[in-house]
């Protein structure tokens, strides 16, 4: 079936039919369309535009969560019920596609669900011919010390120092948090678990707190259709804040200058003074020694 079924498009409301974006089902694929532009110059560069996924579960019947996570242009990430799509030569394509250029008259659009705005025609077409229980999309600012920080500065899962060979496979979403291996053989799954690691490139070192890796394996046996799943492993990684050396001193003045009678009468030689400390807590404790002492010795 070559009819576009739209989950949702954003099209040009007046005077086009050009689609700016869109998530949509046709010919047994799963596309997303992400359109660069509209630019005033009329360039001929190509850019990705157009992602698609051949997945079985847009035809099973059955109930599906969809998550894409967008790295445009570069990357997009499918999970099909928080399992990523590992994409292959035969499941997955992309389509470059120039910008769209300005055309006066254009400059609004019009976001639709479950079908398609056409300007042309006045009306929605493309409807999507199936069920949907909720939409939700996220879109953050990209602002130059944010984009910096998510690049250099963020932590993740890294396989640095193993390349793919026959039997062994492994892809990872777009911020690294989730790997999906693949092996032939014990040996090589294990041996490809050993040069996973976890990388922290904050400065300082950060966020404090616990970072929970999960290992979740799944096997098939040679000569059997069943797949069986080993109990999950988790690991745990602490970071916490360093500890500072707690500094504590006694603070007054150190001269004073009084008249006679006063030094006759007796004079209070520590009525200013306080106890500092740099102690984020100031816990409650007992003084264990004090001693007060006089150079040169005072005589009598």
């Amino acid at each position: 079936n070559n009819e576009k079924e739209h989950v949702f498009c954003k099209s040009d409301e007046k005077l086009k039919n050009r689609h700016h974006a869109a998530l949509f089902i046709q010919n047994n694929y799963l596309k997303l369309l992400l359109r660069k532009g509209p630019l005033s110059s009329n360039g001929q560069t190509k850019y990705p535009s157009e992602w698609m996924w051949k997945i079985s579960e847009i035809n099973d019947n059955q109930w599906h969560s969809y998550k894409f996570i967008v790295n445009y242009p570069t990357k997009v990430d499918l999970y099909v019920d928080e399992r990523l799509v590992v994409p292959t030569s035969e499941n997955f394509r992309v389509i470059e596609d120039s910008p769209l250029t300005v055309v006066p008259g254009t400059e609004e659009t019009i976001f639709a669900l479950g079908g398609c705005w056409h300007a042309r025609a006045s009306r929605l077409v493309q409807h999507f011919r199936g069920q949907v229980s909720g939409l939700t999309i996220e879109q953050k600012e990209d602002l130059q010390r944010s984009s910096s920080c998510i690049r250099d500065c963020h932590q993740y899962i890294d396989i640095p120092d193993v390349k793919s060979e026959a039997g062994v496979e492994f892809a990872s979403n777009s911020n690294r948090s989730m790997w999906i291996l693949r092996t032939d053989a014990r040996e090589s799954y294990e041996k490809l678990l050993k040069h996973i690691v976890y990388r922290n490139t904050f400065q300082p070192l950060g966020p404090n707190g616990q970072r929970t890796v999960s290992i979740n394996t799944r096997i098939k046996c040679l000569g059997e259709v069943n797949t069986y799943d080993l109990p999950a492993l988790t690991r745990y990684i602490s970071i916490v804040p360093p500890k500072i050396p707690v500094k504590i001193e006694l603070k007054a003045d150190t001269s004073y200058l009084v008249p006679e009678l006063a030094m006759e009468q007796g004079i209070y030689l520590f009525r200013n003074l306080s106890v500092y400390t740099n102690a984020i807590k100031k816990s409650r404790g007992d003084i264990s020694d004090c001693t007060l002492r006089a150079t040169p010795p005072l005589s009598n």
